[in-house]
């Protein structure tokens, strides 16, 4: 068994082997050290390469079409390379399986379509010991956080009230305390659309403000928490 003697290695494994092939081609020009390719895990596992210092090594797994074992290849990397660093790759985010994953001792989960010069940074960022993640997650996270905290509007009470369903909606992100701006991007109308929409409703819900029309709705709200709403409520733009 034969010992690489090199302080640094970016181990790259996938299936696919037009990818594979590509990607080993923008690691070489990123200079990070001697990339070796594999198919497998098994297969890296049993070739005969001892190296030296794992510790050194980055381990990119490609999980695009596999995300089922995601967590089972973080699992064995971690089995066969105790210090190395772990990333997967994917096409996709799947907060469940990431989840998962880093809790099993992944270091890195980044996406198919990044940058050369994100790949080239996140990679750096590793052998730093830093974790790495997509940056669209981010949004992931707010909006996941937002749906958690956001009252319960019963849409089938406030739709009995002769509200159309776009109105609903609308009165919905009045209770969130979406400004109109907000409001026209999350439902993809225009800001005059909006307050066409919030016209009608002020009339429809006898309320003079978008205020009152927000504390129509949660008095009518089948959540427990539906005071949580009216500071948000209370917040949006006259």
């Amino acid at each position: 068994m034969g010992t690489v003697q090199t302080n640094s290695v970016v181990v790259l494994v996938s299936q696919n082997t037009l990818f594979r092939a590509g990607l080993a081609s923008l690691l070489l020009e990123m200079e990070l050290g001697e990339i070796v390719q594999a198919v497998s895990l098994t297969d890296l596992h049993n070739c005969g390469r001892l190296f030296e210092d794992d510790g050194q090594m980055i381990l990119l797994i490609d999980v695009s079409g596999q995300r089922e074992n995601a967590v089972d290849l973080v699992t064995r990397g971690r089995g066969y390379f105790e210090n190395a660093r772990i990333v997967l790759m994917t096409n996709d985010i799947n907060i469940d399986t990431m989840s998962r994953c880093f809790a099993a001792g992944l270091d890195g989960y980044l996406l198919e379509d990044i940058s050369q010069q994100s790949l080239a940074d996140s990679l750096r960022l590793l052998r730093l010991g830093e974790k790495v993640f997509p940056s669209r997650l981010a949004s992931i996270i707010v909006d996941y956080s937002r749906q958690l905290v956001e009252p319960q509007i019963c849409m089938e009470r406030i739709r009995a009230h002769n509200l159309s369903d776009r109105e609903a909606q609308v009165l919905r992100c009045l209770v969130n305390g979406d400004s109109n701006k907000l409001i026209a991007r999350r439902l993809e109308i225009t800001e005059s659309t909006v307050k066409v929409h919030l016209k009608s409703i002020l009339k429809k819900t006898d309320a003079g403000n978008r205020t009152q029309a927000a504390i129509w709705a949660l008095k009518r709200s089948s959540g427990p928490d539906s005071s949580k709403g009216l500071a948000a409520a209370s917040l949006a733009a006259e």
